[in-house]
């Protein structure tokens, strides 16, 4: 019920706002509203609901935070070319470089 009313409210708001514009709206200030209320829309449809878990994503954030503080995987094997998931599936090592640089500090 949460995300229904911010839909309304935001569509109201919208139309309000539409109402209240002193100078003429060109076909793209329409096209990007129309977007805006459409993207708002589809992102406040599922609001109440929690998104699931992956745990492959979730090994992946720990290996990047492994490698960023301590320089070892999850696997304690020290500057990995290869990253082992729990279930034997690789992950990228450039991926968690990079996410490591931002989970440094």
């Amino acid at each position: 019920m949460l995300a229904l009313g911010l839909i309304i409210a935001f569509i109201l708001n919208i139309i309000y706002a539409i109402y209240n514009l002193k100078e003429r709206l060109s076909t793209w200030n329409i096209a990007a509203i129309i977007g805006i209320v459409v993207f708002s829309i589809v992102l406040l449809f599922r609001l109440e609901t929690v998104p699931t878990m992956f745990f492959d994503e979730a090994n992946g954030m720990y290996d990047s935070w492994d490698l960023s503080r301590y320089g070892v995987d999850s696997n304690l094997n020290e500057n990995p070319i290869y990253l082992q998931s729990f279930a034997g599936q690789g992950q990228s090592i450039l991926y968690a470089r990079l996410a490591g640089s931002f989970l440094k500090y």
